[in-house]
């Protein structure tokens, strides 16, 4: 699935949300976008992978989101 949406840290340090009409993600597996430099607070961007609902997180927000592959948008 992809989802469109705002990149967002999360209340505990370390993690990152995307904020979309569809809801709040938990983004998963993103170490390889962090260094990239579209990756900030208030990015606007593309995400591309699933939902995980049984994945454990310390993470209090958003559903667990798998993500295969992520980029910034331009709309």
């Amino acid at each position: 699935m992809m989802v469109k949406g705002v990149l967002e840290p999360t209340v505990e340090a370390g993690g990152w949300i995307l904020k979309s009409e569809e809801g709040t993600y938990l983004l998963l597996g993103i170490a390889e976008y962090r260094t990239k430099e579209w990756f900030r607070e208030g990015a606007r961007l593309r995400v591309w992978g699933k939902e995980s609902p049984d994945t454990v997180t310390t993470y209090m927000q958003g559903m667990p989101f798998s993500v295969s592959r992520m980029e910034p948008r331009e709309d």
